[in-house]
């Protein structure tokens, strides 16, 4: 194999391994915000849970987002609204809406373990280049 070749190959199988890293950096990503989404789903049961045994009237602390609360009396600790997609809103009771909310953890859950595969893949992938590369560079310096 001449020097020419020898460095091309080097160069395609760099490339290779920088985008290989961009999408196990992407996965990552997408991991981390499959997580965070089945930690809130896990917090809103658990909160579900609590509205239920809370008596009509009560005051509660409703979160707006950023760390802010307001104070409000508790209407209804029976009903829930719960959003559909595409701006829709489905009246439900507290138990449909966390079995819903069951149901999406679980997707979510399948959705984690698909990534991890992906990801051990992509990482296994990583290492493989990564020896190759080196001998690759090795071969070029000598």
């Amino acid at each position: 194999m001449t020097a020419e070749m020898k460095e091309r190959e080097f160069y395609e199988k760099y490339a290779l391994y920088q985008q290989l890293r961009a999408e196990a950096d992407a996965r990552l990503k997408q991991r981390d915000l499959v997580a965070n989404t089945i930690n809130e789903i896990s917090l809103t049961i658990s909160a579900l849970g609590d509205i239920k045994n809370t008596e009509e009237g009560k005051e509660i602390l409703v979160p707006l987002g950023s760390g802010v609360f307001i104070a409000a009396a508790l209407k209804d600790n029976k009903k829930m609204l719960l959003d559909l997609g595409s701006d829709t809103y489905a009246r439900k009771s507290l138990n449909e809406g966390a079995e819903n909310l069951k149901g999406r953890n679980e997707e979510l859950q399948k959705a984690m373990v698909s990534i991890n595969m992906e990801l051990a893949s992509i990482e296994k992938q990583l290492a493989e280049l990564s020896v190759e590369i080196e001998r690759l560079s090795m071969n070029l310096k000598a």
